[in-house]
């Protein structure tokens, strides 16, 4: 018996000792409640202040692959963001990171007109280049055509003076010979007029 009461002891100790801690760790959180509360409610407003400044930064840096109309909507967004005493102590730097990404947008905005103006000017000189050729290549068309056409008339014009020089020619040749076997024929017959005479 005198052993289990001094086996009781230390347990009733050990016991005591946890209720104890158990009572000083509830008293330690809620005497530092209000002011973990508070470490919590600070780091969140902290937090929220540099994802906004957050937010400003990547808007200055991420803007290479889009278009104006987004350029645009995102410059007009930047600059619509509010930054005033509600910052709190990160309103200087909400500031310069808002002028910086505002800046960044700005010239991007100048830079995607310029180049769209540009290849509006490329499309249209290359427009105009190609309405060029098409007319210098219809006119060469028309020109050949005209050329052909005139090659053509001056061939049968040329054919029909041959032709006609040819009929001539041969007009000629022919009232030669006509002229040529009448000659004969008056001969022959004169011959045989003097042969008729002789006999």
């Amino acid at each position: 018996a005198l052993v289990d009461e001094m086996k009781r002891e230390p347990a009733m100790v050990d016991a005591e000792r946890k209720r104890m801690r158990d009572l000083m760790d509830q008293w330690k959180e809620e005497i530092r409640k209000p002011l973990t509360d508070w470490e919590e409610a600070e780091e969140a407003r902290q937090a929220r202040h540099k994802a906004g400044i957050e937010w400003f930064q990547l808007r200055a840096k991420e803007y290479h692959d889009l278009d104006l109309q987004e350029l645009r909507s995102s410059l007009t967004e930047v600059e619509g963001k509010v930054v005033d005493a509600a910052w709190e102590e990160f309103e200087a730097e909400a500031h310069r990171a808002k002028a910086k990404a505002v800046e960044a947008l700005t010239a991007a905005v100048a830079a995607r007109e310029k180049h769209e103006a540009e290849q509006a000017e490329l499309a249209k000189l290359r427009a105009e280049a190609a309405a060029r050729e098409q007319k210098d290549r219809e006119e060469r068309i028309a020109r050949e055509a005209a050329e052909r056409a005139q090659r053509e008339a001056e061939a049968k014009a040329q054919a029909e003076r041959d032709a006609a020089i040819k009929r001539e020619a041969e007009a000629a040749a022919a009232a030669e010979r006509r002229e040529l076997e009448l000659k004969l024929a008056a001969e022959r017959a004169e011959r045989e007029k003097a042969e008729a005479a002789k006999a």
